[in-house]
């Protein structure tokens, strides 16, 4: 391409300037006359910009600042651009500087989305977190509006994957620094309306957790969190505990109905019944975690909400149960496209159905059966051996891996596994007189003593 060709200045019109061509295979310049400085521009494919040649007040180069592409921007409006720029360069302003740091911080909002910063959170905070999985469902489908779907890797395996909600965008695609909290307030408002006050409460953590992270790090724009002085209990979020345990009857229909649904879900579900351990802290065990000789579980610190290893005896249930498992990996309770077992939003319902059926069959209404959580089997686990009085206080908190005061821990290092075996054997044997109780004393032994 040569050099360009500047023409004679002119007093441009509107039909002018969308007839004029540029003269060979060069772009050609258009001054025009009313606006010193103001030019057209024709580049060779026939496409007109306006562009403003002016000298900063001081400063003897001159600079170039472009105004816009024809038609977008019409003659009149490329004039009014060109004598803003010029009063800007008479006072001693650079006019061009400025217009590409206004760019700059137009295309740092665009990249600095709630979704972007969400995605650098993840993984450079959340993914060391023991409650890594369930952070990230919270931040994806509250605040990104995702949802899983199922998929192939690159090797052809089913995986799950998150995917966009279009018609459910929440914060996904807006700039960081303008989710007001005005917007987390809305937010709460929509999730509690939506019949989940519970995931609000967890939203409203996760979205300050994410905020302040961000304005630590300094990298995203964002200098105050909207979340503060926000409050999920205000909203109608309830900030009580929950403290549901499961009856005999439910708790007898859990255990059955997971006996249908096969390896890997009915056996994990029966383990977490047998043991009491945490979701995530049952879901990933591995085969080398077990010392089947020593008939004792080690579960890692890092897979701990406390960040200490946590001993766990097996009780002959729990034996029995893990010596009929199929073993692929080392992965105890292996998912079908690789990796532990995961998607429990979708395994609560397919248990919840057989339940239901089961629960027919026995004459019992399924619509008298609460609703519930995994985590309630948890709660049912240890009350259950509160009702049992041959277990020391302390032994049944050491046996769901609560840890003890701080001075205890310093002081008492005992390990206490024979305790918490006979915690755990004297569970089972309470287990299997609810799950399989003689036909006159079906309802007779409670959970609760």
């Amino acid at each position: 391409m040569g050099t360009e060709i500047r023409k004679e200045a002119n007093k441009l019109t509107d039909a002018a300037v969308a007839k004029l061509k540029p003269e060979g295979k060069t772009r050609t310049v258009y001054p025009d006359s009313e606006v010193p400085g103001l030019e057209l521009r024709v580049a060779p494919d026939g496409t007109r910009s306006f562009s403003l040649l002016y000298r900063p007040k001081g400063d003897p180069k001159k600079r170039r600042v472009s105004l816009g592409v024809y038609p977008d921007v019409k003659l009149g409006e490329a004039r009014e651009l060109a004598r803003g720029y010029r009063n800007e360069a008479r006072a001693g302003r650079d006019p061009s500087a400025e217009r590409k740091r206004e760019i700059a911080v137009q295309a740092e909002r665009r990249a600095n989305t709630v979704g972007a910063v969400a995605e650098d959170f993840l993984r450079l905070h959340v993914a060391s977190l023991r409650s890594a999985r369930e952070a990230e469902g919270v931040i994806r489908r509250e605040l990104l509006g995702q949802f899983r779907k199922s998929g192939k890797d690159e090797k052809g395996k089913k995986v799950w994957k998150w995917a966009d909600n279009p018609s459910n965008p929440r914060w996904r695609d807006r700039p960081v620094t303008e989710i007001s909290s005005r917007d987390v307030k809305a937010l709460l408002r929509a999730i509690i309306d939506g019949g989940h006050p519970y995931a609000a409460r967890h939203a409203l953590a996760w979205a300050r957790g994410m905020f302040r992270w961000a304005i630590d790090e300094e990298a995203y724009g964002l200098e105050l969190d909207p979340c503060s002085g926000v409050s999920a209990k205000k909203r109608g979020a309830p900030a009580v505990p929950r403290q549901v345990t499961l009856g005999a009857d439910h708790l007898r229909l859990i255990w059955r109905a997971a006996e249908s649904l096969g390896e890997p879900c009915g056996p994990f579900m029966q383990m977490l019944i047998l043991s009491g351990q945490r979701r995530n802290e049952i879901a990933r065990l591995r085969w080398s975690e077990i010392d089947m000789a020593e008939k004792v579980i080690v579960l890692p610190a890092e897979r701990m909400k406390a960040k200490h290893p946590h001993e766990l005896p097996l009780s002959a249930p729990m034996l029995d149960l893990l010596n009929g498992l199929t073993r692929k990996g080392d992965w105890v309770f292996p998912a079908p496209w690789g990796g532990p077992i995961g998607a429990f939003s979708r395994l609560k319902p397919e248990l919840d159905k057989a339940i239901a059926g089961l629960a027919q069959a026995e004459g019992i209404d399924p619509g008298t059966l609460p609703a519930w959580r995994l985590h309630d089997l948890r709660r049912t686990m240890r009350t259950g051996l509160g009702a049992i009085p041959d277990i020391a206080s302390d032994v049944r908190e050491l046996t769901i891996a609560h840890i003890p005061p701080a001075l205890v821990r310093t002081y008492d290092l005992h390990d206490y596994r024979e305790p918490k075996r006979k915690a755990l054997d004297l569970w089972a044997g309470r287990l299997a007189r609810i799950v399989n109780p003689p036909p006159a004393d079906r309802k007779v032994v409670p959970i609760h003593g």
